[in-house]
């Protein structure tokens, strides 16, 4: 059932704000006014423009609620707009602290001294700029180009904003703290009048907040960043620094040094009193008297606070390092240990420091507990020096009894000695010539012995030691020693260790006095003959020495008493009688002296070989001058050479003849007959007169010489490796060794060398040819030289020079190669490293290494003579520094003075630049052959690789890229290295 519809009747009034936004209704009841409905209104409403915010069905409820009013009047809201939300402005909620109360004087002060804030805003902009760049090339291996572009950049630029410079708000914020909370900005929403239509938002004239000197924003947070006087207008904010002092005041960790530790605050602001430091020291408790003075004190705090410098651990006493040491007796006896404390800006004592010191003194420290709290008591303390503490003491020796001695020489019974004393001191005036004679105190004579040469005299009894002790360190002191025995030691003794020994016979003298003995031995010898007769009993030698002191003298009688009681009878030399006669005249010494002389028995039927030549000793070791032994070159060889003559071979004698030895006795001649010589090979024989056959070598080798044969060997062979069994081999034929040549032993040869093994680091050279089996392991150190060729299997850090050609099976691995011949190298093999010179060339399988080891080729020149160029210009070098300095020493005044001296000089001189023009020139004629060019080639039938340099006649060649099956040339005519591949027919 449909609802009734509400009439009234009356006046309607609409009032309408000046916005727009509300449209009011006043309903005046009357009996005589219009009826009205909702629909009725609603209709008016429209006539009035009004197309927005109302709704039917509220007009409705606003309709019927006015006609249940008794009101005569009765209004309300019939249509409302949507009103408009405003922009809002970037804005902040500040929190901030109150002024500290010993600032707030100072607030105000600041606030009028300080000038209107200084704002910046950032924009951004967009510059154009000229930008260099580079454009890849299509083609491959071309450089990029260069080119410029234009790029359009953003800049961030700051401009300065212009504010209200009113002050609305003021409060206190610390450095770091958040002091308030950003807001952005906010766009507002447009509204809807009544008639329907947007009503836009107001645009704000500077929507932006502005921040000052000492305020950042992080995120949504702003930050102080000084503590001071935060200060903000309507739409800035900035901070004003007002930062109190801070100070406090500590003791060094040694109690030595007072510490000031001052942060400065503003200028503006009082700093700490004098007054204040003191009464805080002073509760420290540290001594006011070792404080710097008032007026250093202020003027420091004053000095950092109006430089805003801060301070740390500032010291307020005066300056001193710390010192420490460890001082130990003389006699280590006793340590004290010293300590100074540092004071001020000087070097702090660093108890490690201190600890590692006593450690390094190596002092033993009784007790280390007490010793460590001792110092770390002192530290503690307000003491500042610890001088003299004992760190520790030792245990001082004790002395033993005195020294003992054992007298091993056979002394004169009373009587004798009294007898024999006097006799001395009658005949002191024949020992006045002795050194002693002064100083030995022969009257107080107290014994007497004869000794002989090296008998010992008396024995030294070790010292007895008394109770041994222990020094600071440790150690044990050995106890000392009693009183030693003292001896006055004079002609004749010598002393070993704590032996006393007969320098020489005769009598032994000594005298006790006053706690010394005074020991001498006086010369007494006999004179001595001795006969010496050789093995064979054909010659007898005599030796005889003089008489010394009162010992029995040398005569002609005893001479002639001594060789017939030795036995010697025969061929007794009358001149050597007459010489022994002239030696006793002169009173000296004989000491070998041919007396007598046998006849040997004449062998008959038998040829005797003359020699020639000296025969090699067969000695294993040879004295050098030096006097060092040398083990390697050895005299085991006698080399000879062609047409040497070696021996004459002497016919057999007719008759043999019996002998006559010294002693007088027959010898009865050999009755077997030698066999004939027999002569062997390399031996020429020519007849002289008489039957006589002289020996010649008709070639070079070693001289062999048997029992019954002699001959000439041209070969040498070794059986085994050449090392220090056999020494170092030179020989002048062909060398053969069936081993090795080991390092430091050297082989050379006038003829071939043939070698079944390898060669070391040794030296191997020949006349000829030098084959080897094996290879060579220089080891930087070994050499090969031949005047004809050289064969081998491998050649390793070797220095190698054939005059004639060189073949290597494989490889060739860092070493100098000099070879005037051609080189060459099978396909498998290479060469790598070091520096190869070839006059005519090589063939080679590879050359280099895919390592680029550093490998260098020389060819197409005589290499031979630039080795003679080397010694030329070494030659010409050492003639020119001794003209200079014939030139510098004729230049001096003494020189110049003696004539004589002075032409001697320009004579040599003279001399000395004609040979430095023949050598100059013979220099010029040795460069210009060694430019002449031989043709060679290197042909390389494998690889050459990058780090291989080719080089002839100055010019070179780098290899730069691996190239297979390539030869290499130089053409003479253009002066170049030229390359080519190997044909395949090749």
């Amino acid at each position: 059932m449909a609802k009734k519809e509400v009439h009234l009747r009356g006046t309607v009034t609409l009032s309408i704000d000046p916005e727009m936004l509300t449209a009011m209704v006043t309903f005046t009841k009357s009996g005589e006014g219009q009826d009205w409905t909702s629909e009725s209104l609603i209709h008016y409403l429209t006539t009035n423009k009004i197309a927005y915010g109302y709704s039917p069905t509220e007009i409705q409820r606003q309709f019927k609620i006015a006609a249940e009013k008794t009101d005569p009047v009765v209004t309300f809201t019939a249509a409302k707009g949507e009103p408009v939300e405003p922009n809002k402005p970037e804005s902040v909620d500040w929190k901030f602290h109150e002024f500290p109360e010993p600032i707030q004087p100072l607030v105000e002060k600041k606030l009028e001294g300080s000038p209107a804030p200084i704002l910046f805003s950032e924009i951004q902009i967009k510059v154009k700029r000229q930008k260099e760049v580079e454009k890849k090339s299509p083609i491959p291996f071309v450089a990029p180009k260069k080119e410029m572009i234009e790029v359009i950049e953003t800049e961030t630029k700051k401009e300065r904003v212009y504010v209200d410079p009113t002050v609305e708000k003021t409060g206190w914020v610390e450095e770091g703290e958040p002091v308030g909370i950003f807001y952005i900005q906010q766009k507002g929403k447009p509204g809807t009048n009544l008639h329907g239509d947007p009503i836009p938002p107001a645009e704000l004239p500077d929507p932006r907040y502005y921040l000052g000197d000492n305020l950042e924003k992080k995120g949504h947070d702003i930050i102080a960043k000084a503590t001071g006087i935060l200060r903000t207008g309507k739409n800035w904010a900035d901070v004003l620094p007002l930062l109190p002092h801070t100070w406090e005041l500590i003791l060094s960790p040694d109690k030595a040094t007072c510490l000031l530790t001052l942060v400065p605050g503003d200028p503006t602001l009082p700093p700490p009193s004098y007054e204040e430091i003191i009464q805080k020291a002073t509760v420290l408790e540290f001594p006011i008297e070792k404080l710097i003075s008032k007026s250093e004190m202020e003027h420091l705090v004053r000095e950092h606070i109006l430089s805003s410098t801060p301070v740390e651990h500032l010291a307020l006493t005066g300056h001193d390092d710390a010192f420490f040491d460890v001082v130990v007796s003389e006699d280590s006896m006793q340590a004290l240990l010293n300590i100074k404390k540092g004071q001020g800006q000087g070097k702090p004592l660093v108890l490690k420091e201190v600890g590692k010191a006593i450690r390094d003194s190596k002092v033993r420290i009784p007790d280390q507990d007490i010793l460590r709290q001792d110092i770390l008591n002192f530290y503690s303390a307000p003491e500042t020096e610890l001088i003299g503490y004992i760190l520790a003491e030792g245990k001082k020796p004790k002395k033993g009894a005195d020294q003992m001695v054992d007298w091993s020489a056979r002394f004169f019974d009373e009587k004798d000695f009294l007898l024999t004393k006097q006799q001395i001191l009658d005949s002191r005036e024949s020992f006045a010539h002795l050194e002693s004679a002064g100083e030995f105190p022969l009257d107080d004579l107290s014994d007497l012995a004869f000794v002989d040469k090296d008998s010992r005299i008396l024995t030294l009894g070790p010292p007895s030691k008394g109770e041994p002790g222990i020094d600071v360190f440790g150690n044990p002191v050995e106890g000392l020693a009693g009183r030693p025995v003292e001896l006055k030691i004079y002609e004749g003794l010598v002393q070993r260790d704590n032996v006393l020994i007969a320098g020489e016979a005769g009598i032994f003298e000594r005298v006790y006095k006053e706690g010394v003995y005074y020991l001498r031995i006086r010369p007494h010898k006999d004179s001595d003959i001795s006969i010496e007769v050789s093995g064979d009993n054909l010659t007898a030698y005599i030796s005889f020495s003089q008489s010394q002191g009162s010992g029995k003298k040398i005569t002609m009688d005893r001479i002639h008493r001594a060789l017939e009681d030795y036995g010697v009878v025969e061929g007794v030399h009358h001149d050597s009688l007459e010489k022994i006669r002239e030696i006793l005249d002169a009173e000296q010494d004989c000491p070998r002296l041919l007396i007598a002389t046998g006849t040997p028995a004449e062998e008959g039927g038998a040829y005797k070989l003359q020699m020639l030549v000296n025969m090699a000793t067969g000695q294993k070791v040879t004295i050098r001058s030096d006097g060092t032994a040398d083990y390697k070159n050895r005299d085991k060889i006698t080399r000879v050479a062609k047409d040497t003559p070696l021996a004459r071979v002497l016919p057999p004698l007719n008759e043999p003849k019996a002998g006559k030895n010294v002693y007088g006795k027959e010898i009865p001649p050999s009755t077997s007959r030698n066999e004939d010589l027999l002569i062997g090979a390399n031996i020429r024989v020519e007849n002289e007169e008489e039957g006589v056959r002289l020996l010649y070598a008709d070639s070079d080798g070693e001289l062999v010489v048997g029992k019954n044969s002699i001959e000439v060997k041209g070969v040498y062979t070794i059986q085994g490796n050449v090392n220090i069994k056999t020494g170092n081999i030179k020989f002048p034929g062909t060398v053969q060794v069936s081993g090795d040549v080991e390092s430091g032993f050297a082989v050379l040869s006038d003829g071939d060398v043939k070698i079944g093994g390898s060669v070391d680091a040794s030296l191997v050279s020949a006349g000829g040819d030098i084959l080897l089996k094996g290879g060579v392991k220089g080891n930087q150190k070994g050499v090969l030289r031949a005047k004809g060729n050289i064969l081998a299997a491998f050649i390793e850090q070797a220095t190698i020079l054939a005059v004639g050609n060189m073949k290597v099976l494989k490889n060739c691995l860092r070493s100098s190669i000099k070879c005037n011949g051609k080189l060459s190298i099978p396909e498998k093999g290479a060469i790598i490293g070091g520096i190869t010179k070839v006059r005519k060339g090589l063939e080679v399988g590879n050359l280099g290494s895919p390592r680029t080891v550093p490998t260098r080729i020389h060819f197409g020149q005589d290499y031979l003579v630039e080795d003679q160029i080397m010694v030329e210009e070494k030659e010409i070098k050492k003639t020119q520094e001794q003209i200079a300095q014939i030139d510098l020493a004729m230049k001096k005044p003494d020189i110049i003075s003696n004539k004589v001296e002075l032409q001697q000089m320009f004579n040599q001189k003279t001399k000395l630049l004609k040979l430095l023009e023949k050598r100059n020139l013979r220099l010029f004629v040795l460069k210009e052959r060694f430019e002449q060019h031989f043709e060679s080639e290197l042909r390389v039938r494998g690889s050459i690789f990058p780090g291989v340099l080719l080089e002839s006649h100055g010019r070179t060649l780098e290899v730069t890229l691996e190239k297979k099956n390539v030869v290499y040339t130089f053409d003479f005519s253009t002066a170049r290295i030229l390359e080519k591949a190997i044909e395949k027919k090749e």
